[in-house]
C-alpha cells in the first residue's frame, strides 16, 4: 500500500515537465506540453498566439495597426481577444477530442490571476482561412486552432493602466480526460485601432 501511494504521489509531482501521465490533475503552465490520449494518442500543444482586445460582439477585422492608407478616412476597429493554439498529434486509433477548461487573465509579473475568460467558436486553420472545427484531433495530425475570447473585465482591472501592464493567458486543456496547463507569452492589452 506504501508503495502504490508513493508512486501517486511522484506522478502527481512530475507534471512541471509539462507531460501528464494517467492522472487527470495538469500540473503548473508550460510554454510546451504534451499529453496522452485515451487512445495513445501523443498530442503536443502550445499557445503559438493570443490577442487580449475588447468585446467586438462579431464586429472584429482584427485589422493590423498601421494598415490606414495615409490620407483615407479611417474608422476605429474593435480587437477581439483570442487564442491560438498548435496542435500535434502522433500516431493512434482513434481521435483525440480536445476541449478548453479555462482560460484566466494572470498578471505577468506576480502570476496573480485578474479575471477568467470563456471561449467560444472553436475553429481551424485551412491553409486559406479559419473555418468551424469540431475539436476533433485525428492521429498525425498538426492543427492551427483558434478561440474567440470573452473580453477582460478591463474596468475591474483597471482601465487607465490595463495597457501598460503585462499579461499571460493560461490555458487549461482537456485532451480526453487528461490535463494539461499552458500559458502564453507576455501579452498587453490591445489598444484600438484607426482602419
Amino acid at each position: 500500500m506504501r508503495v502504490a501511494l508513493f508512486a501517486v504521489v511522484l506522478l502527481a509531482c512530475s507534471g512541471g515537465t509539462g507531460t501528464v501521465g494517467s492522472s487527470s490533475t495538469a500540473g503548473p503552465p508550460v510554454d510546451n506540453g504534451h499529453v496522452t490520449s485515451a487512445a495513445g494518442v501523443k498530442v503536443d500543444a502550445t499557445i503559438s498566439a493570443a490577442t487580449i482586445g475588447d468585446e467586438c460582439g462579431g464586429s472584429s477585422r482584427d485589422v493590423a495597426a498601421g494598415s490606414c492608407a495615409q490620407g483615407a478616412t479611417c474608422t476605429p476597429t474593435c480587437q477581439q481577444s483570442n487564442v491560438q493554439l498548435a496542435l500535434d498529434a502522433g500516431s493512434g486509433s482513434a481521435p483525440a477530442k480536445i476541449k478548453i477548461v479555462s482560460v484566466t487573465l494572470n498578471d505577468a509579473a506576480d502570476g496573480t490571476q485578474v479575471d477568467e475568460l470563456t471561449t467560444s467558436n472553436p475553429q481551424q486553420w485551412t491553409g486559406g482561412g479559419y473555418t468551424a472545427w469540431d475539436q476533433s484531433l485525428a492521429p498525425n495530425t498538426q492543427l492551427k486552432a483558434s478561440y474567440s475570447l470573452s473580453a477582460p473585465s478591463w474596468s475591474t482591472i483597471g482601465a487607465s493602466t490595463s495597457y501598460q501592464r503585462k499579461f499571460r493567458l493560461i490555458v487549461t486543456l482537456d485532451v480526453d480526460g487528461q490535463q494539461l496547463v499552458l500559458q502564453s507569452a507576455e501579452l498587453s492589452r490591445e489598444a484600438v485601432v484607426a482602419t
